[in-house]
């Protein structure tokens, strides 16, 4: 616990403390942390206020602005005459900046509801520099800080004849109706105050825990990032997956180690090597390529513009990055995967189970048995077998242990599908992480590294297995030889066709009799069932 409190983070969702499920409750959020997120209801309160609180009249602050005309870089503005050319031209360019952005963040407001969004606004002081005075009352498009300027003058001239009811038939004439519902609302009386019904406290006494119970902290549901994340450091209560779908939040979350620099709507600078070389790193990018690749029709690129521009505007990516993403996706799906020219674009609907969960008992399970999964076990097994390959990730795991897991172990196969050229089964990961700009970054050596780096080894083996004890169920004769054909690990930033061959491509088949081993460690030595992949090599 104070290894726990020691390293809290306020911006790590999985350390809040949560309500059984919060899905129903109000949820009170900015714009920006609900950027990519969606809620059946949104109330938005404060859309007329203005952005930049500068007062009229007034002596202008310090400020940083841009002039992107000239020089990129930001600026300090520093200056004592505020009528000076330079000085106003240098407050127009931020004000603009700033209004832009708040259109932006505007444009995300609007587009997170299901069902309703709800705008409130007045012939408030404010209002003709908001952005919601913008979009609701202009009649033209500013297109740079002085248009900007002159189009909010004007917008507090008109609003200086208007009252709340004249501007609410105006905007009647102005909106939609079978869309858009405008209506007056009576605030309440802004004295009143809420007060608590006074209630006389319970007296709250602990229950003793009885001598003869053993506390068992050994169980527990958990996934490969929740192992991983022990190793780092979090303890196993923290990140106790749920579902499976937790698994896959929590991966998205770990594959970027670096923290997110660019802003989502900055635009792609001209000096890249490959395609995705600007574009944005973190969770919300990782989950809008997992969405796209999991509804994209490999075998039909041409659907891929409408199916990324949709899902970029859900999670509230700037469109900008759509070409690029679109060329980069298509890139992936023609590039060959092996030495048989293996492609994702040869995958019809038919042979590919996307988004695959899979839960299984480890040690028992629910069974009240006294066995664990342990670490040194672990790499015991895998050392049992002598592969070369896994022996820089194996020294790297070793420094990083976990306590004893019992219970159940989920998680979420992203690609699993059927080979076309060999009839094998195989696992697909799809990775986004930002390992460099040039294509040298996505070389083999380098991906070994960021394998072992982020202990992927450890997910496909046990993927491996999830996925093998599936095919024995659903699969006559199934075996582990003849029908699994490995796991690819696809790391899209890297791949095109016109790069060298196994850029951006990581491949690894397991030995079919250490999978046997893992799964019988899974199962818990002594388990009479520990060995039912053994007839499946």
């Amino acid at each position: 616990l104070e290894r726990q409190i020691r390293r809290a983070d306020r911006t790590d969702d999985r350390q809040q403390v949560r309500l059984e499920t919060d899905e129903p409750a109000v949820q009170v959020v900015t714009i920006h942390k609900a950027k990519g997120l969606e809620y059946a209801f949104v109330w938005c309160p404060f859309l007329w206020q203005k952005g930049d609180h500068t007062i009229r009249n007034r002596r202008l602050p310090d400020f940083v602005f841009r002039d992107l005309a000239h020089d990129p870089h930001p600026r300090l503005e520093i200056g004592i005459d505020d009528r000076a050319p330079s000085r106003q031209r240098a407050h127009g360019l931020k004000v603009y900046a700033d209004q832009s952005e708040r259109l932006r963040a505007f444009y995300v407001a609007l587009t997170r509801a299901k069902h309703q969004v709800t705008l409130y606004g007045g012939a408030f002081y404010d209002l003709p520099e908001s952005p919601l005075g913008y979009i609701l009352l202009s009649n033209v498009s500013a297109h740079d800080a002085d248009s900007l300027k002159r189009e909010a003058d004007l917008l507090a001239r008109n609003l200086q004849r208007k009252d709340d009811q004249t501007l609410l038939e105006l905007l009647g004439t102005r909106l939609p109706r079978e869309h858009v519902s405008v209506a007056m609302a009576t605030l309440g009386d802004p004295g009143a105050r809420f007060r608590a019904e006074t209630i006389d406290p319970a007296t709250l006494a602990t229950r003793a825990w009885p001598p003869s119970r053993r506390l068992d902290v050994e169980w527990r549901r958990t996934s490969f990032s929740g192992l991983v994340q022990e190793a780092a450091g979090v303890p196993a209560s923290a990140h106790a997956a749920t579902s499976a779908g937790d698994e896959e939040i929590a991966q998205a979350a770990s594959d970027e180690d670096r923290p997110v620099e660019v802003d989502l709507f900055m635009p792609a600078s001209p000096d890249r090597d490959v395609v995705l070389a600007d574009l944005p790193s973190g969770r919300a990018i990782g989950n809008c390529i997992h969405r796209i690749l999991e509804l994209a029709d490999f075998t039909d690129p041409s659907t891929l513009p409408a199916l990324v521009a949709a899902e970029l505007s859900h999670y509230a990516v700037d469109l900008a990055h759509a070409p690029a993403l679109v060329a980069a996706l298509a890139a992936v799906l023609a590039t060959p995967l092996d030495a048989s020219g293996l492609r994702l674009d040869e995958l019809p609907a038919e042979h590919r189970l996307p988004e695959l969960a899979f839960v299984f008992p480890v040690a028992g399970g629910y069974e009240p048995k006294d066995l664990a999964v342990t670490h040194h076990a672990l790499i015991k097994t895998f050392r049992n077998f002598g592969n070369p390959a896994l022996e820089s990730w194996l020294r790297r795991f070793e420094t990083t242990p976990f306590s004893r897991v019992r219970g159940f172990l989920s998680g979420s196969l992203d690609l699993t599908f059927r080979s076309p050229r060999d009839g094998r089964w195989y696992i697909l990961d799809w990775k986004s992480n930002h390992l460099g700009r040039a294509v040298s970054d996505y070389a083999p050596a380098a991906l070994r590294d960021a394998m072992d780096h982020h202990h992927y080894h450890l997910q496909y083996h046990l993927y491996a297995v999830a996925l093998c004890r599936y095919l024995a169920q659903r699969l006559p004769g199934f075996s582990i030889a003849r029908d699994f054909g490995g796991a690819f690990y696809l790391f899209l930033r890297g791949m095109h066709p016109e790069h060298p061959p196994g850029t951006g491509i990581f491949f690894d088949r397991p030995d079919p009799n250490l999978l046997t081993e893992l799964d019988g460690l899974l199962r818990g030595h002594g388990d009479p069932t520990r060995r039912q992949l053994d007839l499946l090599r």
